[in-house]
């Protein structure tokens, strides 16, 4: 028979036991904090800290393993929030206000809004009887318009009226609308000064009209010349471009 030695096994360590009532170490008896309530459940005789009534929270870290196969590319992290309720204090929240303006219509000073977005210019029923003039009439206007909840503006008409603002003075036309609305001023008067004055908005360049400029330079200075950048693939010809148009000015 073979001998075989049986080896000793080792002891197993004994298992930790910790305090009922706080966690730390085993003294339910002495404990200083056996007669505290516990602040989750109300009872006497522990803490939170070690309350069984009070459902236990892990969280797992996931840890993101990085991608050995992606090469020039850029990580873009999108952070998602949650929101379960919103509580707003005893302060009152202002809205941004829209501009007021005030512009006269046939000599008659009237407090219009600024649209930038709109395409008309506005004005109500008891105004334009205000600023029209007696031999003035409106015309008839077959756009339909609507509000920003979807309902249809009753529109009397259009007529042109002498407007003037700060420096300008031109006539335009006006919507007649009925009902209880604000004036505004729409970007349909800004686009008429771009058509008037076409070639103070246009995207050429216009020369001097006077004896040619000189510059003068000290000679023993050197011309400092450099290498062309460089510059995206993809950016090629919309340089080419930018360049030709500059050439075509006379620019470069």
């Amino acid at each position: 028979m073979r001998n075989v030695l049986r080896q000793p096994e080792s002891p197993q360590p004994e298992s930790h036991k910790s305090c009922y009532t706080c966690g730390g170490a085993p003294a339910e008896n002495t404990c200083r904090l056996k007669n505290v309530s516990c602040n989750f459940c109300k009872r006497v005789g522990h803490i939170e800290r070690v309350c069984r009534a009070k459902p236990q929270y892990t969280v797992k870290k996931v840890v993101a393993k990085p991608n050995r196969y992606a090469t020039n590319s850029i990580a873009v992290e999108e952070e998602e929030y949650g929101i379960n309720r919103l509580i707003s204090s005893n302060q009152v929240i202002r809205t941004l206000l829209i501009p007021d303006v005030h512009v006269t219509l046939n000599n008659v000073v009237i407090p219009m809004q600024v649209d930038s977005g709109a395409s008309l210019t506005i004005i109500l029923e008891h105004t334009f009887k205000r600023v029209c003039l007696p031999y003035q009439c409106m015309e008839s206007f077959h756009t339909v318009l609507k509000d920003f909840q979807g309902s249809e503006v009753e529109v009397l008409g259009v007529t042109p009226l002498l407007v003037k603002f700060s420096s300008f003075t031109m006539s335009l036309p006006v919507v007649v609308v009925r009902g209880p609305r604000l004036h505004s001023v729409a970007l349909n008067s800004v686009q008429d000064l771009i058509e008037e004055y076409a070639e103070l908005f246009s995207d050429t360049l216009d020369t001097v009209k006077r004896s040619p400029v000189i510059f003068h330079t000290k000679g023993y200075l050197q011309l400092i010349q450099g290498n062309a950048r460089r510059v995206p693939f993809a950016l090629n010809d919309r340089i080419s471009e930018e360049l030709d148009r500059l050439v075509e000015q006379g620019i470069l």
